[in-house]
Order: C-alpha cells, then sequence, then structure tokens
C-alpha cells in the first residue's frame, strides 16, 4: 500500500514536469510490480534477474526486428511487392519470436513464481500500462 501511495505522489509531482525519464518509469514499474506480486525477498531476488534478462532480450528484438517492419509501414506506398512481402515475412517472424521470449519468461518463471503469482504479474503489466498511458492522456 505504501508503494501505491508513493505512485500517486510521485505522479502527481511529475505532472509538473515536462517528461519522465525511462529510469523513473523503470523505478516505478518495479515498485508497482513489488507491490502487486507481494514478493518475498527471495523471490524478489530471483525474479529481478530473469525479468531484466528477458526486458533486454526484448528490447533487443524489438531494436533489430520490429524497427524494421515499423519503417516499411512507414514508407508502405513506395515499397515494391517484394520489399512488401520481405517486411511481412520479418512482421511474422517478429511475432514468432517475440511468443516464443514470452513462453521462455513463463516457462523459467515457473521456477521461481506460483501460476497466480504469474498471472498477477501479466495484470500487474496490463495495469501498470493503463496507469502511464492514463497519466500520458491527462498530461495533454
Amino acid at each position: 500500500m505504501k508503494t501505491l501511495f508513493f505512485l500517486l505522489i510521485f505522479f502527481t509531482c511529475i505532472n509538473t514536469q515536462a517528461q519522465v525519464s525511462d529510469d523513473q518509469i523503470k523505478s516505478l514499474r518495479t515498485a508497482f510490480y513489488t507491490e502487486a506480486l507481494s514478493l518475498s525477498p527471495s523471490e524478489a531476488e530471483k525474479f529481478w534477474p530473469l525479468h531484466n534478462k528477458y526486458e533486454k532480450l526484448h528490447d533487443s528484438l524489438y531494436e533489430n526486428q520490429w524497427c524494421y517492419v515499423k519503417n516499411g509501414l512507414e514508407t508502405l506506398s513506395e515499397l515494391s511487392p517484394t520489399e512488401t512481402d520481405e517486411i511481412l515475412t520479418a512482421y511474422v517472424a517478429y511475432k514468432d519470436e517475440k511468443a516464443h521470449l514470452k513462453k521462455q519468461f513463463i516457462t523459467e518463471l515457473k521456477d521461481i513464481l506460483s501460476a497466480k503469482k504469474i498471472l498477477q504479474l501479466k495484470k500487474a503489466q496490463r495495469d501498470f500500462h493503463i496507469m502511464l498511458f492514463e497519466e500520458y492522456k491527462n498530461k495533454k
């Protein structure tokens, strides 16, 4: 509960700032997930390195594959049929790899957390994104 109070105060304070740094968001996310999952110290000790590992893998996948697809979508009208086919193939490969990473992460999480806590993590991820989006909307 203290963490949620902290988050509320933090978002109120940053409401006056122009931009929130990635480090601030990561700190908030860490507090939010820890609170939502009620991680014990031993669970947290195992969970965060695993979470950070998969976050880096996801970020790398995004940079290496999704950015290529995204750039192709932005120039779609200028692309040849061959180029659009390559981008579509890259899109499918990106989605497959992303799903594979999620499956690996969940498989490894099962050694650390209960199924209920894994689902609570999914809910916490969704709730955190909604909270960030709402905060962004309120700034406009």
